[in-house]
């Protein structure tokens, strides 16, 4: 699902995007092979946006043979697919991310690891392969949700649109996307700020831009204009919602870098700003995301912490769990000697 950090907490109250809508379903087939090499094919499938326009990098360029394709799901609605299939010599020659080398914000990617070690053993050749998926930092987002959208305002939200709401409901919904808005601002503040090297101001300037993150928010976020700006026609609700989201965020940039003493603290403020903001929209696409990894091994499957069936090995697990920690994946096989 695209990201919601622009516009969204209006977006997602009018019904236009759903809390916790579409997602994307990503399978990856390893075939590991005697000499070490391995052949891996990625199927990739959600709606359009899921594949063109989220914010988590896919593997939809080279090395990868790619092929796009429309389908038709048991429900009637169309589903948007890829697969892209590459071959490499080692597990350590395989990306670590699908972000290019040159990409913005390739740091704020997913990331993840290959090992894949080969050993004799009086019984034969044993294969060990490792897939190690790295955590999202998620942490403080999760805390600060939880309070922006009590239990209360969460069971609001289960009841899908916002016209299904009374007024009342409908106004603490858009407070509480707005108020989640600026907690978000000032995780990205503070973290940009923690980053500038020994700028003597950055502490006055972290009290001065989150007192503007704030004041924007009294001012120009008031429930009574959200609830306005729902009876826009869908486009221009984005617009206006759009408008105000990047003018937030501009004052909050604008403040905290006419207080730093140094150009090279504010291009430092600017770049960590932006990136931490691309990691929170990366992992709250991922967060929609289901993953499933099938590993086929040479010769027998002797140990893994996935489900083995024959040579092969599988694991499914969703994007959310990511924001909990590393993800690590393990199978063993043994080719017998003759």
């Amino acid at each position: 699902m695209r990201s919601r950090t622009v516009a969204t907490w209006t977006l997602v109250a009018a019904g236009i995007l759903l809390w916790g809508g579409g997602c994307l379903t990503r399978k990856e087939g390893l075939t590991v092979h005697e000499d070490g090499s391995i052949t891996v094919v990625h199927e990739i499938s959600g709606d359009a946006g899921d594949l063109n326009g989220g914010a988590a990098q896919l593997p939809l360029r080279e090395p990868f043979a790619v092929r796009r394709f429309v389908r038709e799901k048991s429900d009637g609605k169309k589903e948007h697919c890829a697969i892209a299939e590459a071959t490499y010599r080692s597990a350590a020659a395989m990306p670590q991310t699908f972000a290019g080398d040159n990409a913005p914000y390739r740091e704020a990617s997913l990331h993840f690891t290959n090992h894949l070690s080969i050993t004799e053993h009086d019984d034969g050749v044993h294969y060990v392969f490792v897939r190690r998926y790295i955590g999202r930092d998620w942490g403080r987002y999760a805390f600060d949700r939880k309070r922006a959208f009590p239990e209360h305002v969460e069971k609001l939200l289960d009841q899908g649109p916002i016209e299904k709401l009374q007024p009342d409901e409908q106004r603490t919904v858009l407070a509480a996307f707005a108020d989640y808005e600026r907690r978000k601002l000032h995780i990205w503040l503070e973290r940009a700020l923690d980053e500038v090297g020994n700028d003597d101001n950055r502490w006055r300037v972290l009290l001065q831009a989150g007192a503007a993150i704030d004041q924007f928010h009294k001012e120009q976020l008031v429930v009574d204009r959200l609830v306005t700006l729902l009876e826009l026609p869908s486009n221009e609700l984005e617009k206006q919602a759009d408008s105000l989201m990047q003018s937030w965020l501009q004052r909050a940039k604008n403040t905290a870098t006419a207080g730093l003493s140094s150009m090279a603290a504010r291009e430092r403020f600017e770049e960590r700003f932006a990136l931490y903001r691309h990691d929170f929209e990366v992992s709250e696409d991922l967060r929609d995301e289901n993953f499933e990894l099938r590993v086929q091994m040479p010769g027998t499957v002797v140990h893994s912490n996935g489900v083995t069936t024959g040579s092969t090995t599988q694991w499914q697990f969703s994007g959310q769990e990511l924001c909990l920690g590393d993800r690590v994946l393990v199978v063993e096989s043994v080719v017998a000697k003759p």
